[in-house]
């Protein structure tokens, strides 16, 4: 497996283990909790700077493992295209199923108390969302790195 490849692995390793920490933190059992508004933007604030703070230390690791080069070459650059295609078609499809969920009324009892009428259920979808684009993104990527 090259470097470039089990970047892609521990990417959505690392995606994976903050959605589950975000589960902890959202989910009170098998409902969805009940946040006020700054509990939210403490949970996602918190979660994306460490998120960023891995992916920046991973990346790091990855550098230094290729050396000095700064510039990707062709095939790194049809890997990452892909890729990037992958994780834009999964978010479309799924911001398009949450809006369609969402126009029509859909009330359904998901988690317990998990509603897109609840600003914790709609930031809960929304991050959901977001977390199967980035896996789907990784996947592709790792996908890729194997194929290429």
């Amino acid at each position: 497996m090259t470097s470039f490849a089990s970047f892609q692995i521990r990417g959505a390793a690392v995606i994976a283990a903050a959605y589950g920490l975000f589960l902890v933190l959202m989910l009170d059992g098998l409902t969805l909790g009940q946040h006020s508004a700054g509990q939210m933007a403490l949970i996602l604030v918190g979660s994306s700077l460490l998120l960023a703070l891995v992916f920046g230390v991973l990346w790091s690791q990855q550098m230094h493992q290729d050396g000095k080069r700064t510039r990707a070459d062709e095939r790194e650059e049809l890997i990452e295209t892909s890729a990037e295609r992958a994780g834009y078609y999964i978010l479309d499809a799924a911001i398009f199923g949450l809006l369609v969920l969402a126009l029509s009324d859909a009330n359904w009892k998901w988690l317990g108390s998990f509603t897109l009428t609840r600003p914790e259920g709609l930031v809960f979808a929304l991050v959901t969302a977001s977390v199967c684009a980035g896996l789907g993104r990784f996947v592709a990527g790792f996908i890729a790195a194997r194929r290429l």
